[in-house]
């Protein structure tokens, strides 16, 4: 049986990177961040972007807003978006569990 859901906690203050930071960031490769954060903060090798970088360009850099959902779960993700911000990055954690969507938010 499904217990009671928890219900959704958002941390309304967060320090933002200034733009200053965050243009640090451009060009610098993933692995050379994890390697300065003592090999934290890694993705798993099975996320991988769409169409394997093929038909998209697959670079960013940006501040990131997490969200931790449950197993087959969005609604945190779905609460983060009302606290983005132009260049924000969703990083939506689903635990041991595969990722259940695709979710995107398209300009106006």
């Amino acid at each position: 049986m499904i217990e009671t859901p928890p219900l959704v906690r958002i941390h309304e203050k967060m320090r933002r990177p200034e733009q200053k930071q965050i243009e640090a960031f451009r060009g610098v490769p993933t692995g050379f961040v994890v390697d300065a954060m003592f090999g934290g903060g890694a993705l798993s090798s099975k996320i991988r972007p769409i169409g394997e970088g093929r038909d998209v360009k697959c670079v960013s850099h940006g501040p990131a807003i997490t969200a931790h959902c449950g197993a087959a779960d969005v609604l945190a993700t779905f609460a983060a978006l009302r606290f983005l911000q132009p260049g924000d990055i969703v990083v939506a954690a689903f635990d041991r569990y595969a990722v259940c969507n695709d979710i995107r938010v398209l300009p106006d």
